[in-house]
């Protein structure tokens, strides 16, 4: 499983989905004293209407899994994957507001992380779902991490792909009012940015840069239709908007799921999945410090939450996997529990 770095599919058409309401509250937090989820006193209830655009692929008889895009990576990304899981599985993947083709943000300050929680809990209610296989990749490992403990009994398994991780977050509840109430009024640097973004031509060129890596020796980043769709969306204000959104509040999603991880446990298969290429890891085959990271990650777990059952597998592919080696995916994520048994990490083992 964390073998030879494969070959992609051939890429199909984009697929384009249909847009669901939601009911976006950006000021929800986890009441660690009661362990619910509440609005913040103090704060404005105001909430927001907003459509999300949501993509479903196969027979919603069959299991479901529910894919989690990381920052500003859009649904089509997922596309590869999500056709070959469609054969046996009920798969939905949605831009999260602010991103793709779902509500623009508009310059709102950045919502909670259990707000985007709520935003999961509502997309599958309407594409009635009620549990799956949750799939988060990068910082949307944030979201689903915290989705599982908040509702273990609608996760059949949780699945992070190269998931941001901070090791040194302490959940502290005066952390997080600080950081809630940094996030509202944009940084000096994003400032500059927003500025630079706000002109045409300096958007269009961004659009276009931020096409120039290419994970894979296989396979470009994005090619034909999805590389032509990515810098339409990329050259928008939405795209900027969110994008440099979620980035201030990183710091307050990760140190909420620190907080939301001490409180509730967690239970069932966790699958933790490492990109492995490159130099720095001497072709995939020796873990480098980001996976020695998220390593450690899978342990904490494994020794945070008896009753959760833990996996680490590194593979050969950049931070875009499931484009860069959507087999190795694939294959993960159809697994069953003890056919991932070689790769089960327990509280007594090496970090």
């Amino acid at each position: 499983m964390a073998g030879n770095h494969d070959r992609a599919p051939v890429e199909s058409p984009v697929a384009i989905g249909t847009h669901i309401a939601v009911r976006y509250t950006p000021h929800l937090f986890l009441d660690a004293h009661t362990a619910t989820v509440a609005q913040r006193p103090d704060a404005d209830a105001k909430t927001y209407d907003a459509q999300v655009h949501v993509v479903t692929f196969g027979n919603q008889s069959n299991p479901a899994i529910v894919l989690l895009s990381g920052l500003s990576v859009p649904w089509f990304d997922w596309q590869q994957v999500a056709e070959e899981l469609a054969r046996d599985h009920y798969v939905v993947v949605f831009d999260r507001i602010g991103s793709g083709l779902s509500t623009a943000t508009d310059g709102h300050p950045p919502g909670t992380l259990a707000s985007e929680v709520d935003i999961v809990a509502q997309v599958m209610a309407a594409t009635g779902i009620d549990k799956a296989h949750l799939v988060a990749h990068s910082m949307a490992g944030f979201i689903g991490e915290a989705f599982a403990l908040i509702y273990p009994a609608r996760t059949t398994r949780l699945t992070l792909l190269d998931g941001s991780y901070e090791p040194k977050t302490t959940g502290s509840r005066a952390i997080i009012e600080r950081l809630w109430h940094d996030t509202r009024t944009p940084g000096l640097v994003e400032k500059l940015d927003r500025f630079v973004l706000d002109i045409d031509a300096a958007r269009i060129v961004f659009a276009h840069a931020w096409q120039l890596v290419k994970p894979g020796r296989d396979t470009p980043l994005r090619g034909g239709t999805d590389r032509r769709l990515m810098v339409r969306l990329a050259a928008t204000e939405q795209f900027v908007d969110g994008m440099l959104r979620e980035l201030r509040g990183y710091e307050l999603w990760a140190e909420e799921l620190a907080l939301i991880d001490r409180t509730l446990p967690l239970r069932g298969d966790t699958v933790v999945v490492a990109a492995c290429q490159g130099w720095a890891n001497f072709g995939g085959r020796i873990l480098g410090r980001w996976q020695r990271k998220l390593r450690r990650h899978a342990r904490g777990l494994a020794t945070r939450n008896q009753d959760a059952t833990v996996f680490f597998l590194p593979i050969q592919a950049s931070h875009l996997m499931m484009r860069d080696n959507s087999t190795a995916i694939i294959r993960i994520l159809r697994a069953t529990t003890s056919t991932l048994q070689r790769y089960h990490v327990t509280a007594t083992e090496k970090a």
